[in-house]
């Protein structure tokens, strides 16, 4: 078994039980060890992995969904106008919630999270040397997906996200 597979384990279990806790039910999707490239939604945030496990952590959410999680996650009511621009804060923040806690599960404390970097764009991709682990979920908002890019070394982490040209109708 990969080192990092019960992380992973957890990662894709902790994503499911956040989103249940938000009143978002995560229909389980693809589970598996995927060939890059793999498509992201348009709102995702990507975490470093460092110590005895490498790689890194991503939550890839469509639009719709990021709104849905910033207007659930956000205490207070607010406007669909504000959701949008609390999205993707609060994608960033859960992304931080649910490798935080896949963290806590661990026996030993060898394993550091970076800071979330957002990535906001349609068209963005993860291209890796190795397979990548993804779980997709289907929500009533649209698609979530985690993922788990596995390195032996942070260079390899430099230029995992890459942007499709857009066709562009001039």
């Amino acid at each position: 078994m990969r080192a990092d597979a019960p992380f992973y384990a957890s990662l894709c279990d902790n994503t499911s039980l956040y989103m249940k806790k938000l009143g978002i039910v995560c229909a389980p999707g693809l589970t598996s060890p995927t060939e890059t490239p793999v498509s992201l939604e348009s709102v995702s945030s990507f975490i470093q992995v460092n110590g005895a496990v490498q790689g890194g952590f991503i939550l890839s959410v469509d639009e719709r969904l990021a709104r849905q999680l910033a207007k659930r996650f956000v205490i207070a009511d607010i406007t669909d106008e504000e959701a949008e621009g609390y999205a993707v804060e609060a994608v960033a923040e859960i992304s931080n919630i649910i490798s935080g806690n896949a963290l806590a599960s661990r026996e030993e404390p060898d394993v550091f999270l970076g800071n979330p970097l957002m990535i906001v764009t349609n068209g963005a991709e993860v291209k890796a040397n190795a397979s990548v682990r993804t779980a997709a979920y289907a929500t009533d908002f649209g698609t979530c997906l985690c993922i788990f890019v596995p390195a032996s070394h942070k260079a390899e982490l430099a230029s995992i996200i890459t942007v499709r040209p857009q066709d562009r109708k001039e």
